[in-house]
């Protein structure tokens, strides 16, 4: 449906997408291994994600509340069921970065996860977040029809955004963004950044997807608790 928000669009229940678990065994084989499938992924830089997923679920919704600070997600604790709904009045970055590790959802659980290692190298295309509108439409280039059309002239260069007019993934995907890039000094401390690189290391040391390393800070976290 070329109609659907755009936010909706990795909701399985209003997607309407076919999924690798929806096929046999041995479909699913072949989509992994075959040639004649296209493999892609998008993935984003670990450190505006990890913002990213606090500033839409924490801040913005009460996704993280609903899911990480009722009696059952805390073991049955009345006192920690009070801490945190006290730390998501009061937008606590650090506090989510803690409870990530002990309340996994794959919003903010390291992307990697997301593929078996042994599938990775049977990825036939990467795409960055960061640059998401020129990485479509490279992939669509890629991927021909029996006519010798590439998917980017039958379905990605026009008919896409509230107008119809745009090109796959451009400027409507504002609607989703938390401009988290920007905020990144505004939301980590040394010690927030430190956690993520200890917790996410594997983003950035992965064979398949390649993220330039940055640091927002020069100095050393003093606290050992990672």
């Amino acid at each position: 449906d070329m109609k659907i928000p755009l936010i909706q669009l990795h909701d399985p229940t209003k997607n309407d997408l076919p999924y690798l678990s929806h096929f046999t065994v041995e479909q699913a084989q072949e989509m992994m291994t075959s040639s004649e499938w296209t493999r892609a992924v998008f993935a984003r830089e670990p450190k505006e994600r990890v913002l990213s997923a606090f500033l839409n679920k924490f801040v913005e919704t009460t996704f993280f509340l609903q899911k990480c600070c009722s009696k059952s997600a805390l073991g049955g604790s009345k006192k920690d069921v009070r801490i945190c709904r006290e730390k998501t009045q009061q937008n606590s970055f650090h506090y989510f970065l803690n409870r990530t590790q002990d309340c996994p959802n794959p919003h903010w659980t390291p992307q990697v996860d997301a593929i078996d290692d042994k599938w990775w190298p049977s990825m036939t295309f990467i795409g960055y977040l960061h640059s998401v509108a020129p990485d479509a439409e490279r992939l669509l280039k890629a991927i021909k029809s029996s006519k010798g059309t590439s998917a980017w002239d039958d379905f990605g260069k026009t008919g896409w955004g509230s107008s119809g007019k745009n090109a796959f993934m451009v400027r409507d995907t504002a609607h989703h963004m938390t401009h988290a890039h920007d905020k990144l000094r505004k939301y980590y401390t040394a010690c927030d950044e430190t956690f993520v690189e200890h917790h996410w290391a594997g983003e950035w040391e992965h064979d398949t997807i390649h993220f330039d390393e940055f640091h927002l800070f020069n100095g050393t976290c003093l606290n050992d608790s990672l």
